[in-house]
């Protein structure tokens, strides 16, 4: 094996793909751009600074929603694979409108519109358990870590966006946050065919034949119980009184109840995306968050509320 270059040790570290990633949302418009922070336990239970490597944020003069996104990047050779085995939307389970996080609940007058979100699904392959496929091994665990990374991160982020918008001036308090989370990688990314069986890759000679490659699939994990647990504890420690009085206002639920609810269920989709996709991807989210069609109205004001 020859001894690696400056390049191939510089590329490897992953930061000339974070700073990459920073250039191409940069020229979008995003800002606020920085590594976010948070703290949880680590696999002996001590509290341990983690992090994700890019928070952006994109504030929008068309429409009433605000972006934030949350980006993990995992530079890898150009050979490695990421494979995963297929899922699918549930009607009254996972579905694609569950990808979109948002502050929707301190809103007296809109509310996601889920049925026009629900509409875009199959436009989207949705993955379960995956797998990182070397030259000479695999890696179990590489997808894992970084959907992790993620999933912890989000309630933290969550709870600072709730609080920001119940706290903000009058013209901002209907300004729902979105928050979307991201893996980026250089990964080659794949899915298995709905009928692979594992007799079928014994006799594949190349894996096109049992699988398809993508440049941007969703991926599936709702919350186990230890993120369900922590994220409880985070919204209960850190939403904000004034917070929780709008929550008690605006919805049909009090604010436990819509603790409780978030961390049984969020965060339990994610976008895995290729480095090559990043500007095309960000070329459609960007009008698709400011249409019209994605807040309605809500059914009642608070001033209805008994």
């Amino acid at each position: 094996m020859g001894k690696k270059s400056w390049k191939e040790y510089l590329l490897s570290s992953g930061v000339p793909l974070e700073h990459s990633v920073i250039k191409i949302l940069k020229s979008y418009g995003f800002d606020d751009l920085s590594e976010f922070k948070y703290i949880r336990g680590n696999e002996q239970g001590i509290e341990t600074l983690f992090s994700v490597d890019i928070k952006a944020k994109k504030y929008s003069g068309k429409s009433l929603a605000n972006l934030s996104l949350l980006l993990e990047c995992k530079y890898r050779h150009d050979q490695a694979k990421w494979i995963f085995v297929p899922s699918e939307y549930e009607c009254f389970g996972i579905e694609f409108r569950d990808l979109f996080i948002s502050t929707s609940e301190l809103s007296e007058s809109v509310s996601i519109n889920s049925t026009y979100l629900n509409k875009f699904a199959d436009r989207y392959a949705l993955c379960g358990k995956g797998v990182e496929i070397l030259d000479n091994s695999f890696n179990p665990k590489a997808i894992e870590q970084a959907i992790s990374q993620v999933s912890y991160a989000l309630p933290n982020l969550f709870v600072k966006e709730l609080n920001s918008q119940a706290l903000g001036p009058p013209t901002i308090k209907d300004k729902v946050r979105i928050i979307i989370p991201f893996i980026v990688t250089t990964a080659q990314l794949w899915r298995l065919n709905e009928e692979t069986t594992i007799e079928n890759i014994r006799h594949a000679d190349n894996l096109d034949e049992v699988a398809k490659e993508y440049d941007l699939l969703l991926i599936r994990r709702e919350p186990d119980n230890f993120l369900a647990t922590y994220t409880l504890e985070i919204l209960q420690k850190n939403l904000g009184q004034y917070t929780m009085d709008i929550l008690n206002r605006n919805e049909a639920i009090d604010s436990n109840g819509f603790i409780s609810r978030f961390a049984r269920q969020q965060p339990s989709v994610f976008v895995v995306i290729h480095y090559s996709r990043v500007e095309q991807m960000l070329q459609n989210l960007i009008p698709f968050i400011e249409s019209d069609n994605l807040l309605k109205p809500k059914k009642y004001l608070a001033s209805d509320k008994f």
